[in-house]
Order: structure tokens, then sequence, then C-alpha cells
């Protein structure tokens, strides 16, 4: 019965304080959104970037070689434990030209600098975004940027002039996105021109004359069950590379036999004029996705959000605390006659505590659950879209982590509730008689500028007001003071990740 009459009073007083009530929901809304907002971010932006690169069939190594590689070198990897599908790979660093649709050069005929690669049948896989695929060899598709820098769009034309390529001009059909090129800054590095490539392009292989592929690229079994970059997806691939190795050397001597015997006539050798050693070695170069700059780049920021992640609502927690002690010990004081009552009529101290833990633990739970709904979808969203003048993926995905919105909402919880308790507690110590009285206001105390008549004299009398009470009231000061520390700081922390992507 006493309890039930507790639970009934700690409601009422929820309409009678409601500013104090709204206030506490505030502070567990702010600290449980952005603490599972910012937490999740880093998780949901690694699983879309490892469900992107698992639907386009990306690879976890890539082989390249100095004297090229050959359908035998694929049929090697094929037979490997580890292998799960493995794929040869065209490609040509390109000198492109935009061809005028008119006689008259235009002033944006620029010459840039692309990788022009084969369309890829089994493995990183290309997304078409409009347009459609190659279906002549005079085709091409091209990224969107290509079209917006260059001024130019679906349906013009281009120019590559390569012997071993089977045409010159080529019709732009379509636009697409690559898991090889996803980061918008990172293209990768040529001996042509300025050593940067600009762009990415693609072609039907039957385009390229060449019998040697440029790379081979291959996927490890289990793989794709594992997050990429995670220490299990790690533990694979190495397991995978160090099969690789196995045949390297094999496969390095047998292609260098079959350049010798193809380029080297039977005549030279006999001669004399030439030796085997006027070949160089060939050499095999077996990298993974840690070894793509873009990649790094997603991954190393996925991390970075974490850390912020683990920082930044310590500001918010902080102020919870601080904003519960004060506004408890207020609600507290204005009650102080009826605990005392309470207790004179045999109320327990926890029975009486419970109504003011009932109070904020229900502020906390309402603020709580409304943060986690609005951390989980608008910040990742948020850091999301900044993160977009960086890296193209197609779809971003938002998933529920039930983890960090449970550990946001204990944190809170334990903040503001204990922060009701200790105010509490405070008033509890003392005996009925004492609560019924009114408390007694706390003594005036000369401050240490009151003796430099200097600086103190000079104040006005609402001036020397404030002076006062600012040491008066410590505690009140002390919230003000942090409040406006930790509003600033996080400002600053929000444009953090802002100025990152204008300096990339």
């Amino acid at each position: 019965m006493k309890n039930k009459t507790i639970i009934i009073s700690s409601f009422r007083k929820m309409t009678q304080s409601s500013k104090r009530f709204i206030s506490l929901l505030c502070m567990a809304l702010l600290g449980v959104g952005f603490y599972a907002g910012i937490s999740s971010t880093s998780q949901d932006m690694l699983s879309t970037l490892d469900s992107y690169l698992d639907q386009t069939q990306a690879y976890d190594l890539q082989i390249q070689s100095t004297l090229g590689l050959t359908k035998a070198d694929v049929t090697s990897l094929e037979k490997l434990s580890d292998v799960a599908s493995v794929q040869g790979i065209y490609a040509k660093d390109e000198l492109i030209e935009p061809v005028a649709r008119t006689t008259t050069r235009q002033e944006n005929d620029e010459t840039a600098i692309a990788k022009v690669i084969g369309v890829p049948k089994q493995l990183n896989k290309i997304t078409l975004v409009k347009g459609q695929l190659p279906q002549k060899d005079n085709e091409i598709v091209v990224e969107e940027a290509y079209l917006k820098k260059n001024k130019v769009k679906i349906g013009d034309s281009l120019k590559m002039n390569d012997p071993d390529l089977t045409n010159e001009t080529y019709q732009i059909v379509g636009t697409v996105k690559s898991p090889l090129y996803f980061s918008k800054v990172h293209r990768g590095t040529t001996s042509l021109g300025d050593g940067r490539i600009d762009y990415f392009m693609y072609v039907k292989p039957s385009v390229f004359k060449q019998d040697m592929y440029s790379a081979i690229a291959l996927t490890v079994k289990g793989a794709k069950q594992e997050m990429t970059s995670q220490t299990t997806y790690l533990d694979r691939i190495s397991a995978a590379k160090k099969e690789v190795e196995t045949i390297k050397n094999a496969q390095e001597t047998q292609r260098f036999e079959t350049v010798y015997a193809d380029y080297l006539s039977p005549v030279a050798l006999a001669s004399g004029q030439v030796n085997r050693d006027s070949l160089p070695p060939a050499k095999w170069y077996i990298t993974d996705r840690q070894d793509d700059t873009g990649y790094k780049d997603f991954v190393d920021a996925t991390k970075s959000i974490a850390k912020v992640g683990r920082v930044f609502p310590v500001v918010f927690y902080v102020i919870a605390v601080l904003i519960s002690l004060v506004s408890m010990a207020r609600m507290v004081e204005e009650d102080r006659s009826e605990i005392g009552t309470l207790k004179a009529l045999g109320f327990s101290n926890p029975a009486i505590a419970l109504k003011y833990v009932l109070f904020s633990l229900s502020a906390t739970l309402v603020g709580g659950i409304i943060g986690m709904i609005i951390g989980l979808n608008l910040i990742p969203n948020l850091i999301w879209n900044i993160y977009t003048t960086l890296f193209a993926i197609p779809k971003f995905i938002v998933l529920f982590q039930p983890i960090y919105c449970l550990t946001g909402l204990a944190i809170a919880l334990i903040c503001i509730c204990g922060g009701a308790l200790i105010a509490v507690y405070r008033e509890l110590i003392y005996t009925p008689s004492i609560l019924m009285r009114p408390k007694a206001p706390k003594a005036g105390k000369r401050i240490l500028l009151e003796h430099v008549p200097a600086i103190w004299n000079r104040f006005s009398f609402s001036d020397k007001i404030v002076m006062r009470n600012l040491f008066r009231y410590k505690t009140r000061a002390i919230v003000t003071i942090l409040g406006i520390a930790g509003c600033t700081a996080l400002i600053l922390a929000g444009f953090g990740p802002k100025i990152q992507s204008r300096t990339s």
C-alpha cells in the first residue's frame, strides 16, 4: 500500500515538474542518441562496404606480373583449395581525347588519362548507372565524373591512339560504378602524363589484342561470409595468400621460359649475340584489398568514427549527471517537508527514494528510446552524406545495433538515476524534525575579489551579486561552465568530418 502511494505520487510529480522531467528526458535522448548513432555508424559503413564488395564479387587477392599472366596461370590458381574463383583481367592505361561533335575543336576537349578495363564477367562486376553496357567493340562506358568534368554526354565519342586496341574511336553508351574505384580521390598511378590516373572506363574484352592478362583477380573460399577488414577475414586472406605463393616460383619460371622461347630466335641464340640474361625475370606481385589506397582510406575512416563514438557522447553524459544532480536536488529541497512527513509516518528511506528514482527512470527510458530511434537513423545518414564526397558506393545500409543501444541506455540510467539517488539521500540522512523545518540558506562569504578594492569597487551592485552567487552556488556555476564548454567542443568536433572531406 505504501509503495502504491509512492508510485502514484511519483507520476503526479511528472506533471507538476514537467520542465524538470523534460530536461532529464532531453539529456537521455541526446546521450543515448549520439552514443548509439555515432557508435553504430562505423559498423554501418563497414557493413555497407562489405555488402557492396560481396555483391560485385570484388577480388580478395590480385596478381600482377612483370611479363604478364596467362590462361595457364589461371588454371593453376583454380586448382588451389583456398581459392573460390579466378578471373583474368585485361586493362591498359590510355590517353583519352574527347571527339567534338562538330569539326570545330571545343575548349573542353582536354586529354585525360584513364584505366581502360575489359568488362568483367564474374569478378569485380560493374554497376550500370545510365545507358547500357558495351555491345560492340567501338562502344565504351565511363564513370559519371568524366562526363561532368569534360562536359560530354552519352552518345558522344572519345579517342584512344593505341595499336594494341582494335579501335581508335569509341562511342560512350553508358555510365557505371566500379568496386575497384569506389574512392573518388584515388585512381592509382601510371607512367603516362603526370603519373596520375584520372578516370576508369570499360570496353569489351575483345577490344584488347593482347593474349596476356594484365592481372588476375581471385576470391577466397569463406571470405564472403566474413566482414571485410576484420580479423577473421584477414586470417582467411593470409592463408590463401600463402597457398598462392606455393605455386608462385613455378609459374614465374614457366612464364619466363615461354617468353624466352617465343621472343628469342634460335639463330640469335646460336650466334651467341643474346642470352637468357637479356630477358627480365618474371615476377609475381600478390596484393589484397589492404594494398588499395581507397579501400584503406575507407576502413581508416570507420576506425576514426568508432573512436569519436567512444569519446563524443561523454560530454552529454557528464552534463546529464550534473543536470540530474541540480534538478533533483532542487526538487528534493522543495519536498523537504513532504519527505519529513513521510519519514514520520513510517515510510522507509528506500520507499521515499523510489519516488525520485521513478521520476528520473521514466524520463531516462522515454528519452533513451526516442534517442535510439533518432540516433540510429539520423546520425549514420548525416555522417555518410559527408563521406559521399569521398566515396561512391550505390547504397548505404543502416543496421540495428542493439549492443550500442543497450550500452548507451545503461550509461544514461546510471548517470541520471544515480544523480537522483545522490540528491535524495543527501536529505534522507536527516531526521523528520529537521526535514519538516525550512532549510537554512547558505551563509554568505567574502570572495577573493572583495579583497581587491581596485577591481571590486568598480562593479555595480548587480555585478557584485552575480559574482557572489557564482561562488555561493558552485554546482550551478560548474554546470553552466561545462555546458558551454561541451557545446563548443561538440560544434568543433562536428566540423571535423566536413573539413576532412574538403582537404582529402
